[in-house]
């Protein structure tokens, strides 16, 4: 049985959210036929729970569906488990891939990165001058060229002469 961490959007409202921890393949199942197609998201897959020696607890498909039917009893929700897996020993999705979800609503592993790259280093960042402006000396620092001399070898002049 595999098992996630989710967010759900009740009843389809993103205002109104919660996240649930340690779902089940199959709970996810349900909360999608309740909330509706796209109330479960950030999806995040975990490791199942262990016992205390550290062993993988299994789950039968017939616990969960006992499970499932107590969990979500409600006179609204029942209809929906009862739909989902009928009879006494439906088989309950026990991966997520069963499910067959966008992957859109699993949760982004990394961040984007942008498009073009940036670079931080100094070296690489072009000098002020050489973008068309000139900056005045420092005291005691030599000037490079006047302002109008800069402007003449821009190929600007002053119109007003």
């Amino acid at each position: 049985m595999e098992y996630a961490n989710v967010i759900v959007k009740l009843a389809g409202e993103a205002d109104n959210t919660v996240p649930k921890y340690g779902v089940t393949a199959a709970e996810i199942a349900v909360l999608l036929a309740i909330h509706g197609p796209d109330s479960v998201y950030d999806i995040e897959p975990i490791d199942p729970p262990k016992d205390e020696d550290g062993k993988v607890i299994k789950v039968r498909n017939r616990d969960e569906l006992v499970r499932l039917r107590e969990t979500y009893s409600s006179q609204n929700s029942r209809p929906v488990v009862e739909a989902l897996f009928p009879g006494s020993a439906a088989r309950v999705h026990e991966t997520i891939e069963e499910l067959d979800l966008p992957d859109e609503l699993f949760k982004p592993k990394s961040r984007a990165k942008p498009k073009h790259e940036t670079s931080t280093s100094a070296a690489d960042k072009p000098d002020r001058e050489t973008v068309g402006q000139t900056r005045k000396p420092a005291k005691g620092e030599k000037g490079s060229a006047s302002a109008n001399e800069q402007a003449e070898a821009d190929g600007i002049t002053d119109i007003l002469g």
